[in-house]
């Protein structure tokens, strides 16, 4: 008989007789949520008259190829400083040492349309990444965050239906609200699935990169 012919039985116990179980949860992804309260109507009048009909990707356009485009955006300073606050939270929240005076914030804007999609990714050479959102309809793609434990599970067991828990979850689903801003560190792998609507979504990506102390 091997081991996994063989039968087993269970019976709870009683409080009395019960042994407390510690689940400890180790090694967690800290992410930030954020509602900014910038002028989210008149930034997507900017970032559609600067794309026009032009495509630069599948399905879409962006200033990532041409950085300096997104300084022609209106509030760009006002989103630079609110991203630079997060991140300034982020790093006392975590007890990161960083010298807060020299930091890097890196913007581009997004205007995905149908069939517009953007493959697994992350970014390299950055303390933190994110999007805010300046338009995003109800029935727009959302953003995932995959769990980068994945690659590494072996003989795991299949989780039940109805359990949901991060961790078992193969990923993170995020549907974003219009005017927030998500951050997560700049290794956590995330995608965003193709788009169905015809509706526009608008967005704007970021990296945010410190010098270390003394620097």
């Amino acid at each position: 008989m091997n081991d996994h012919d063989q039968e087993f039985s269970y019976t709870a116990p009683t409080p009395q007789e019960a042994r407390v179980v510690n689940f400890n949860p180790i090694f967690p992804i800290l992410t930030a949520e954020v509602d900014l309260d910038l002028p989210t109507t008149l930034i997507n009048e900017d970032v559609i008259k600067l794309a026009g009909d032009q495509k630069n990707y599948e399905g879409g356009y962006t200033t990532f190829f041409n950085r300096p485009e997104v300084d022609k955006i209106t509030h760009m300073s006002s989103l630079r400083q609110a991203i630079y606050g997060i991140a300034m939270k982020y790093v006392e929240e975590v007890g990161f040492n960083v010298n807060a005076e020299k930091c890097s914030i890196d913007i581009w804007a997004n205007l995905m349309r149908k069939g517009g999609y953007h493959p697994p990714h992350n970014h390299p050479r950055c303390h933190f990444s994110g999007t805010y959102y300046s338009l995003v309809e109800d029935d727009a793609s959302p953003l995932m965050l995959m769990n980068p434990t994945s690659p590494y599970r072996m003989h795991e067991a299949e989780v039940s239906k109805d359990v949901k828990n991060p961790f078992a979850a193969q990923g993170m689903v995020i549907n974003p609200k219009q005017g927030s801003l998500y951050m997560w560190p700049s290794w956590l792998y995330h995608y965003v699935p193709e788009m169905s609507s015809d509706k526009p979504r608008i967005s704007f990506s970021f990296n945010v990169d410190f010098l270390p102390p003394g620097a």
